[in-house]
């Protein structure tokens, strides 16, 4: 066997190395994943159609203050950024209480994106409701209302909707298609204050930040020297590509030790 192709077949011990990472990585996605929906969930959805409009009631739970939920939802300069489908978000006019916003946006229906305007007032207290009423847009008509209560360890959030799709959306909208829009909606407003509520951890500089940082990299540096102890040259531990820091010759640049 030629060098260069020593260099490409790994070592029995690199491919169970290998194989056994991406194992734990699936474990880790599923812990994620179970992780995440313990902190956040729709605890009921329904969509009912009259006439041409339909009534939707939604409830979901989120393991933050309500405080937290509240200011995610009259975040309005910053909500394209992170709702589905939406291109813009613009303040017309802003209140005590009250605020004129105008969304912009599209929403996908089968092989069309079909474009949205919509001019809302919306009016609130915090952080205990958000009323919301179409001024005027693509819908011919929306109006709705979300009440924010404390639920044990996290908030309960209440949605009441009633929404007239105008005329080129009415062929092609369904109840379906209203409980897979406001599912994902939900979804992100719920993922957004989560990832809010842990963006800004305590300072290593300021009170018991400086414990915690510590702690922490002091469990890296352990973990880091396990593997260093255990995993033998040539294996996938040690393969560390140079554009994730690391040499490209088996061994983690300093840089990158730094960082674990």
């Amino acid at each position: 066997m030629s060098g260069a192709n020593a260099d490409v077949r790994a070592p029995a011990g690199g491919r169970w190395c290998c194989a056994l990472g991406g194992l734990r990585a699936l474990l880790v996605a599923v812990a994620l994943g179970s992780a995440a929906a313990a902190q956040a969930a729709i605890t009921s959805l329904d969509v009912r159609q009259t006439d041409e409009a339909y009534v939707v009631d939604l409830t979901l739970w989120v393991a933050a203050p309500r405080e937290l939920a509240f200011d995610v939802l009259v975040d309005f300069e910053h909500m394209a950024n992170w709702v589905p489908n939406l291109r813009e978000s613009q303040v017309l006019r802003r209140e005590a209480g009250r605020a004129t916003v105008e969304y912009q946006g599209a929403v996908p229906l089968g092989f069309l994106a079909v474009p949205f305007t919509t001019v809302r007032e919306v009016e609130f207290t915090r952080p205990e409701w958000i009323r919301t009423s179409q001024l005027k847009g693509t819908m011919k008509r929306h109006e709705s209302r979300i009440t924010f209560t404390a639920d044990g360890k996290g908030t309960r959030m209440d949605y009441h909707a009633e929404m007239a799709p105008g005329a080129i959306a009415a062929l092609v909208t369904n109840p379906q298609r209203v409980e897979h829009e406001l599912r994902e909606h939900f979804e992100a407003i719920a993922a957004e204050i989560l990832r809010r509520q842990g963006a800004s951890p305590p300072p290593c500089d300021e009170g018991d930040g400086a414990a915690r940082c510590t702690a922490e990299r002091i469990h890296r540096r352990r973990r880091w020297s396990l593997l260093r102890r255990h995993a033998p040259a040539g294996t996938c531990a040690w393969r560390t590509p140079a554009r994730a820091g690391g040499t490209g010759q088996g061994r983690p640049s300093p840089a990158a030790w730094r960082r674990r």
